[in-house]
């Protein structure tokens, strides 16, 4: 069977269409599904009102305050003063408390007894925690003695108001 020249002509042109048709269909698809798939990086960025907070910030329970505690005034956390590491990954529970009656974020940077750095944090809401964290240097097996420096940092300005040192006990087995 013989196909004349412009017959042809015409099925490389149907071909070619179809095929720009198929490329755009997907090219159309994908960008649908980008557009109204959530962006699991976007949760990952942990913000609080526009501020990057620590990504391993969990939210807790309401707490009402100590009778002696002056909101205006005061700055209060916990957190474990002997906690313990592990050498193979390096992470401890430290139990970084910012309580909810807080007017402030709070940041944290433990330096050993020869200033090395040991861990610190991105900015802590009031009224979350940090039951884990990881040393940001791999240290040897033992007992540091360690100072936490605890602040306390404006929510909007991120300007440190108070700082707090206390010592600390860190143990890696």
């Amino acid at each position: 069977m013989y196909i004349s020249k412009s017959e042809r002509n015409l099925h490389k042109k149907k071909a070619l269409l179809v095929s720009i048709i198929g490329v755009l269909v997907i090219f159309v698809s994908i960008g649908l599904i980008l557009v109204l798939t959530p962006q699991k990086a976007d949760a990952k960025q942990n913000k609080f009102d526009g501020i990057e907070i620590d990504l391993a910030c969990k939210k807790i329970e309401t707490e009402n305050p100590p009778t002696d505690f002056e909101s205006e005034k005061s700055f209060d956390y916990r957190f474990n003063s002997e906690p313990v590491f592990q050498k193979s990954n390096l992470s401890g529970e430290l139990m970084l408390v910012n309580p909810s009656y807080n007017e402030y974020f709070m940041t944290v940077e433990i330096t050993n007894e020869n200033d090395d750095l040991m861990y610190y944090s991105k900015p802590i809401p009031s009224g979350y925690c940090i039951d884990k964290v990881k040393l940001v240097n791999d240290f040897e097996t033992g007992t540091y003695q360690a100072t936490i420096n605890i602040s306390a940092v404006d929510k909007e300005s991120l300007e440190v108001i108070e700082s707090k040192n206390e010592n600390i006990t860190i143990t890696i087995k």
